[in-house]
């Protein structure tokens, strides 16, 4: 018998599609296991883009509130009493009345006191708010309002306390009637600056942490996060809600809207006239 005649093909067969069999196997795996890596990776990174955003939200939401805080406090401390020594003084400075300038002055502390500048707590800086542009496209315009607000009130009592420190030395010398329509004009002017640009840093930082209260409610349940909430005591020191127009109007309310699911298959990916939930 020769080499050929006993060569056995049903075993060559045998091994062939085994081999075969186990290629084809072990391919499909190999894929298998690639897409479950990359679905591992994208979730990942989802949940890492998700953390992301929980504590931009919270370090905004805290900014805010020490902010609001003192902002409130300056105001009554503050700008309260400046508001009623402001209003006591105007009518005498609108009629350029002398005599009951001088006579009004005399009773008006707060008018005359220099203020301190307010510290500020850091809101975060834009590349940690890119994470929440696309949920809440108005972020950064809030951001920068907020932090402008407070440098702005600064920039303000900085005016405000030179322009007292030149009438004091003014004064020294002696003012005729033209010098002090000049100074108690400009004087009642910065106060009531003062007071406005007050108001305007509550608007603001008030707005901005409510705006992120809301995503944060609804995009992290369950999960603890900060709660925005201004007691009733500080209430009544709050701007009215419309105090800056057109941004109130802006507000995006995230309670009216749906969560959208964590895990859905393609026949729910679609609502019945065809849309994209």
């Amino acid at each position: 018998m020769n080499a050929a005649s006993s060569f056995d093909w049903w075993q060559f067969i045998s091994d062939v599609g085994s081999t075969v069999i186990g290629v084809v196997i072990g391919f499909g795996l190999s894929i298998l296991i690639h897409r479950l890596e990359i679905r591992y990776d994208e979730r990942k990174e989802q949940n890492t883009d998700r953390m992301r955003r929980l504590a931009c939200a919270k370090h905004i939401m805290a900014s805010c509130a020490a902010n609001i805080e003192t902002l409130i406090n300056f105001k009554i401390q503050m700008s309260v009493p400046l508001a009623q020594d402001a209003e006591t003084l105007r009518p005498p400075v609108i009629s350029r009345d002398i005599h009951q300038i001088i006579e009004s002055s005399s009773n008006l502390p707060a008018m005359f006191q220099g203020l301190t500048k307010i510290p500020k707590s850091e809101l975060p800086q834009q590349a940690e708010l890119l994470s929440l542009i696309d949920e809440i496209p108005m972020l950064i315009g809030l951001v920068h309002q907020s932090s402008a607000s407070i440098d702005n009130l600064n920039s303000t009592l900085d005016e405000r306390n030179m322009l007292l420190q030149q009438h004091a030395m003014q004064n020294i010398q002696g003012l005729n009637a033209a010098a002090i329509i000049y100074y108690y004009t400009m004087i009642l002017s910065q106060s009531d600056n003062v007071i406005m640009q007050n108001d305007i840093g509550l608007f603001f930082n008030q707005l901005l942490a409510e705006q992120v209260d809301s995503y944060a409610k609804h995009e992290y349940k369950g999960v603890k996060v900060l709660k925005f909430s201004i007691n009733e005591p500080q209430k009544q020191h709050m701007p009215p809600n419309d105090y800056v127009k057109g941004y109130r109007d802006q507000f995006r309310d995230f309670s009216e809207q749906v969560k959208p699911k964590e895990m859905f298959t393609l026949a729910d990916s679609y609502s019945r006239n065809g849309e994209f939930k």
